[in-house]
């Protein structure tokens, strides 16, 4: 049925299912416009869109729509109707679930149980909350951990981050606070089971004939046998390294008698893994539970609401009866946009409020008043599952509604691309997905061009095989290429916002990928670089690497010497960065003269000119110091930028316009921080970006880097609800589901959800690990059909031309991408393009001598009627530059004489090299430690006596011993402190009970033998150095020393006898107090 049609009925609900590009936002537009144009108040409406960005371009179209209808109306009382709803159009609700939420708890806060005034935290703010309380939660953990932290944390100890890790887990908890059942736990007794394979594990050893290949199986064999030797075996290690072992021998094949016996070991543990998983997710999940109690209780105190707060309260007021009836009689007509991506409790919320009987409180059992409701979707576009959504709830609501007398309408004409996209959407998702709506009615593509392309990766071949690394090597530069071939060389047009056909420019093309970070690297750098090489502008939308961008770094670092002018190390990156870019050898003749980087230190007024730019840095920085508490954060940046004059410098770097954004990204997180209410002082802004660098994984808006039109990067995901002229699908290597499995398992009846804590999956999510894949796959098709309708005019899908791989998120579409195998080799002329080729290969090995690649040209696929041209590869390398700069450049082009002059003048100069390091690894100064000096005739003048105190039969001896005498004598200034310095200092050093009392007793002994005259000042632990005359510098530290204002008494103890008595150590501290002072000294060896 047409799309008109859909606002016929105006006393009847609809749901509309509406294929990609069949306009089903423009059939919610016609019908808002038509239930105002019917008298409908516009305060009475609501539409929900799932977007700030939707929710923004759905008012202009509105807002549009009703002037257009107002201008062709003929009817006076619509006419004005229509012009009074143009200009109060925004007292109706258009926006977010989440903001329509926010509105429902500030119109009934008493019944909804909130603070009237609460806040509504967004994602940054409540992440920095939550991590407040889980900071306070683990270190009062960590003080005694349980065993299920103990465990966790043993598993982790070879990760970089392992609290990050922690962290995260706590966070998934809370985003499903509200499935707050407990997890099952079954039986389970892990040493005993890790006792078997133990046994098993020096079985497989006995077999013999591997063990080189087996050597981290015997070093985990032969570590647990010596820590159960020494009575030390820790289960949670044990456990750790066990479930290592298949990671380490993963490269163990063969089919001798030792593999096999290792892949039956592999098998027994693996079985184990599950059962350990399971048993820890679920004792974990009690533990960091806790966390989710803390920071539910910080955001009450503080009358805040997070985005889960604001649908679950508004859920608690829909079940209030007098609340609910009110709110449905305020809101007459509910539109719905996307309704795909609405999860279940924003649809019992929704549905509650459309309910024609105000009785009913159960939102599956609604039926919604007479035309109140209009839900518009797309069940092949629902891609958010790790949000909630799912396209069964779509089914099933959507099921129940018509079952309740709601009609349906489903939209399947569209003009958005071109047959011969929609022929291929349709060739590779008809069969796939199940109940698919077939896209109808495209467009024909001008004469002598192609609507769909594969590019092949040109050099996909390691050493032998097909590697995914060589792929995504070689990714990014094909890609770049064919952009600049089709932007410049073409001649190809596509359509432009007003529809008429132009040339292809960069902001034409939308190149989209699964995922940005593979691992932790940042996938996108590369296609930027190759865009830039090429001159090509570029747009990336949505990156989460904004905080490890150069220009950010150098920021970043800057205000970090601002908040901490102490902080040498910052200040040096600053002075040798681009903001000031101090030569290396001034710095270092710099801290030479004048002994240290701080912009506080007050420098000579006759300081060397060639120091100027350094005294100047200097100024500004501790200016800025000074005055950075007492004004906006965002001007502390500005007047950075301004006295450095970096904002010439950014924009004249490669790709100037994206590092300028970014800098003024950086002063807009600086305002959005303080706006916040988190910015306590500029300190907290500077540890908010430490943090974001550190690790965080979100990403509070998009981050632009470059304001003018080029060509974007943006993931699937971001993509959804948009269209391109040009779209390239990239990212080959990425999987069509996660290598793990799924994530989570739900129940919703049940207040259940089981998700993967630190990789381990609790049972529930095991036992239901095939219905969660299926579900999983089902999805991974999904975002493939959401990326291949986003193209208008040219659709290009990234391919090997060697073989199909399978499981990958690009697999979907293969069918409607290669041709039959037996045509490969057959292509047609490809028509636009200039002549091809023979292989879509360029790196095949050696020993691969047949082609069987795809051959550059036209094709017809296995499926579909469309036609599909397989690029040249070798057409998209040309026109390469090199980004290395002038050092690629060939500037030693002289004669042979010349070559001769250089080489020897290059001699001499690795000559004197040679000889002044030689002299400078002469040491100027020479440094020893009191205790090597065995004689000392400069001291001998100093007499040291030997005072012995009564010895005790059996006492403890040794170093341990000497340690924690020395550690009391240090601390104690009365007997009564001894006892319990001795328990300390006992237990830090690891002593014995027998060794810790005897320690009390010769220290008590010794305190009482040291008499200090009344007045005389005392000093232990007194660090003294001294020159002697063959200029070695010889120094040390004293025991205890006093001076009574006429001479200085040197004390050394000595606790083990047996050790010799060195009186020269003792004489060299007296001399140092002497010549120090100009006063006597004279020594005492203490023997304790």
């Amino acid at each position: 049925m047409s799309r008109a049609g859909t606002g016929a009925d105006l006393e009847r609900s609809w749901v509309v299912e509406a294929s990609a590009g069949t306009g089903k936002t423009t059939a919610l537009v016609d019908r808002m416009v038509e239930v105002i144009a019917a008298g409908t108040p516009v305060e009475t409406i609501v539409a929900v869109t799932f977007t700030h960005a939707a929710a923004g371009n759905m008012k202009l179209r509105v807002r549009h729509e009703l002037e257009r209808r107002r201008a062709a109306e003929t009817d006076e009382a619509i006419r004005l109707r229509l012009a009074d709803a143009a200009r109060s159009l925004d007292r109706a609700f258009i926006g977010t679930i989440h903001a329509f939420c926010a509105q429902l708890l500030r119109r009934r806060p008493v019944e909804a149980q909130v603070d009237p005034v609460f806040q509504e935290l967004a994602q940054a703010d409540a992440l920095r909350v939550f991590g407040r309380m889980f900071r306070r939660w683990i270190e009062g953990k960590l003080a005694r951990p349980s065993p299920a932290l103990s465990r966790a944390l043993a598993r982790m100890e070879w990760r970089t981050e392992p609290l990050e890790e922690l962290r995260k887990a706590a966070w998934n908890l809370t985003e499903w606070r509200d499935f707050d059942a407990a997890w099952q736990k079954r039986p389970f007794d892990r040493d005993a089971r890790m006792a078997r394979l133990l046994d098993k594990a020096e079985a497989t050893l006995r077999v013999g004939g591997r063990k080189e290949s087996l050597r981290p199986l015997g070093e985990f064999v032969e570590r647990v046998r010596r820590a159960r030797e020494a009575g030390r075996l820790d289960g949670d290690r044990v456990e750790s390294d066990l479930l290592r072992l298949p990671a380490e021998l993963r490269w163990v094949k063969g089919k001798d008698a030792a593999v096999a016996a290792w892949e039956e070991l592999r098998a027994a543990i693996e079985e184990f893994r599950c059962e350990a998983d399971a048993d820890l997710a679920a004792h974990l999940r009690d533990e960091l539970w806790e966390v989710v109690g803390h920071y539910q209780e910080e955001k009450r105190r503080a009358g805040q609401l997070d985005f889960m707060d604001l649908l679950l309260c508004a859920r608690e007021l829909l079940r209030h009866d007098g609340a609910r009836a009110d709110l449905q009689r305020v809101y007459q007509r509910i539109f719905v946009d996307e309704f795909q991506d609405t999860d279940p409790l924003q649809a019992e919320i929704l549905l509650l409020l459309a309910s024609g009987d105000a009785a009913e409180r159960d939102w599956r059992k609604v039926t919604p008043a007479p035309g109140k409701l209009y839900v518009v979707g797309d069940p092949k576009q629902s891609i958010y599952r790790f949000r909630r959504a799912d396209a069964r709830l779509f089914h099933r609501v959507c099921s129940d509604l018509l079952a309740g007398g709601v009609a349906e309408r489903k939209l399947t004409s569209s003009t958005r691309s071109t047959a011969a996209i929609q022929s291929f959407v349709n060739a590779a998702f008809e069969r796939s997905i199940e109940n698919y709506l077939p896209l109808e009615g495209g467009v024909e593509a001008p004469e002598g061009q192609p609507s769909v392309v594969a590019l092949p990766m040109p050099e996909p071949y390691g050493s032998r095989n097909i590697s995914n690394v060589k792929i995504d090597a070689c990714s990014p530069d094909a890609v770049a290429g064919f952009i600049q071939w089709l932007c410049n060389e073409s001649g190809w047009k596509v359509r432009d916002r007003s529809r008429g056909w132009v040339p292809v420019r960069p902001e034409h093309v939308c190149i989209l990928f699964r995922r940005f970070t593979n691992y932790g690297t940042d996938l996108t750098q590369e296609y930027v670089r190759c865009l830039e090489a090429r001159g090509i502008a570029h747009l990336l939308v949505g990156s989460k690497s904004f905080h490890r961008r150069e220009e950010v770094g150098t920021l970043r670092t800057a205000l970090r010497a601002v908040e901490w002018p102490d902080d040498e190390l910052s200040v040096f990156a600053v002075l040798r960065g681009s903001l000031f870019a101090v030569m290396d050898d001034v710095l270092l003749r710099f801290k030479n003269a004048h002994g240290g980087f701080h912009p506080m230190k007050e420098l000579p007024e006759e300081l060397d000119e060639e120091f100027a730019p350094i005294a100047e840095a200097f100024g500004i920085l501790s200016e800025l110091h000074r005055r950075r508490n007492f004004r906006p954060l965002a001007d502390t940046i500005h007047e950075l930028l301004e006295k450095t004059r970096a904002h010439a410098g950014f924009a004249f770097r490669k790709g100037g316009e994206r590092v300028l954004a970014n800098v003024y990204r950086l002063t807009d997180l600086a305002r959005s921080f303080e706006v916040s209410g988190a910015a306590t002082s500029f300190r907290s802004f500077v540890e908010y970006l430490e943090a974001e660098y550190d690790g965080s994984d979100t990403s509070e808006a998009p981050v632009l880097e470059q304001e003018g039109g080029g060509v974007q990067l943006m993931t699937v995901h971001k993509a959804k609800g948009l269209e391109f002229p040009v779209v390239i699908l990239a990212d080959l290597t990425a999987k069509l589901t996660g290598p793990q499995g799924a994530d989570r398992y739900s129940e919703p009846e049940l207040r259940l959800c089981a998700q993967r804590l630190l990789w381990c999956a609790p049972w529930e999510l095991v036992d239901a690990a095939e219905l969660e894949a299926k579900a999983d796959e089902e999805e991974a098709l999904r975002v493939a059909y959401v990326a291949a309708t986003r193209a208008r005019d040219l659709l290009v899908v990234a391919a090997l031309g060697e073989e199909e791989r399978e499981g990958g998120w690009l697999s979907p579409l293969h069918e409607a991408l290669y041709p039959e195998k037996e045509r490969w080799r057959n292509s047609e002329e490809a028509p636009g393009c200039p002549p091809f080729g023979w292989s879509t290969v360029l790196n095949r090995p050696p020993e691969y001598e047949e082609e069987v690649s795809v051959k550059p040209g036209l094709h017809r696929p296995k499926a579909g009627g469309h036609g599909v041209v397989w690029f040249d590869p070798l057409v998209a390398k040309r026109g390469a530059v090199s980004t290395e700069g002038v050092e690629n450049e060939q500037v030693l082009n002289g004669t042979a004489q010349q070559a001769a002059d250089g080489l020897r003048v290059y001699e001499e100069w690795r000559g004197k090299r040679a000889a002044r390091i030689a002299e400078g690894g002469v040491p100027r100064i020479r440094t020893k430690v009191a205790q090597s000096v065995s004689r000392a005739d400069e001291a001998a003048g100093i007499v040291v006596e030997t005072v012995t105190l009564p010895g005790v039969a059996g006492r403890p001896g040794g170093r341990k011993f000497g340690l924690v005498v020395h550690e009391i004598l240090q601390r104690a200034e009365s007997a009564d402190e001894i006892a319990g310095l001795a328990a300390v200092w006992g237990r830090r050093h690891g002593a014995s009970e027998p060794e810790i009392a005897a320690a009390g007793e010769a220290a008590l002994a010794a305190l009482a033998a040291i008499v200090v005259p009344e007045g005389a000042k005392r000093y232990r632990e007194m660090p003294v150095m001294v020159r002697l005359e063959d200029g070695t510098i010889v120094d040390g530290r004293v025991d205890c020393a006093w001076s009574d204002g006429t001479q200085w008494v040197v004390i050394d103890y000595k606790t083990d006898r047996r050790e010799k008595r060195n009186v020269a150590q003792v004489q060299l501290y007296g001399l140092a107090l002497q010549r120090a002072t100009g006063l006597p000294a004279r020594g005492v060896v203490l023997e304790i």
